[in-house]
């Protein structure tokens, strides 16, 4: 768990999303379906650029 960071309660996004119109949800899930993609990619971009920097050993016999 990382230190600092808020707890996370879906009690509390529950009350959140229930008292959105289904107008508002039909905006949010097409803002995550943008969203998610993009941020796949950059975490991807991401591991790419790791392993590069740090290449692991070739093994040896």
């Amino acid at each position: 768990m990382m230190m600092g960071a808020p707890m996370m309660d879906w009690g509390h996004m529950r009350g959140y999303y229930s008292n959105l119109t289904p107008e508002q949800l039909k905006q949010r899930q097409y803002m995550m379906e943008q969203y998610l993609p993009m941020q796949q990619m950059m975490m991807n971009h991401m591991m790419w650029h790791q392993q590069w920097m740090n290449p692991t050993p070739a093994p040896t016999k």
